[in-house]
Formats: structure tokens, C-alpha cells, sequence
């Protein structure tokens, strides 16, 4: 049984909604109603003004 699933290929910057549909030995179900709309993340900036704010053997924390 799958309970999630990655969705690949996506363009970044669109709008995407989703439906979902179960299948078993008895068939197919109804298509689910359209998810809300999402848009794939856009490529952030370089950040800037960059500061080492801690750090630690595991860790380092910067704040911009």
C-alpha cells in the first residue's frame, strides 16, 4: 500500500493541482476533488550580508 508519492518533473514556477484515485480488486474509485492550487518554488537569490552568528562541532548557524 503507497500513502504518499513524489511527483517529478515539475516546472518551478507554476501553478499545479492534483486529484487522486484508488484502485483495488474490486476497481477503480472516484477521482478526488482538485487540491488547492500550488506553485513550485522559485529559485531563491544569493543571500546576502551573510553572518556567522554560531557554531558548534555539529553546527553552524549564519543569519542574513
Amino acid at each position: 500500500m503507497t500513502l504518499s508519492y513524489q511527483v517529478l518533473g515539475l516546472k518551478t514556477g507554476f501553478y499545479y493541482q492534483f486529484k487522486v484515485q484508488s484502485v483495488n480488486t474490486m476497481g477503480p474509485s472516484e477521482m478526488s476533488p482538485a487540491s488547492l492550487r500550488v506553485i513550485t518554488a522559485l529559485v531563491p537569490g544569493v543571500p546576502t550580508g551573510l553572518t556567522l552568528k554560531a557554531r558548534s562541532s555539529q553546527s553552524l548557524t549564519f543569519e542574513w
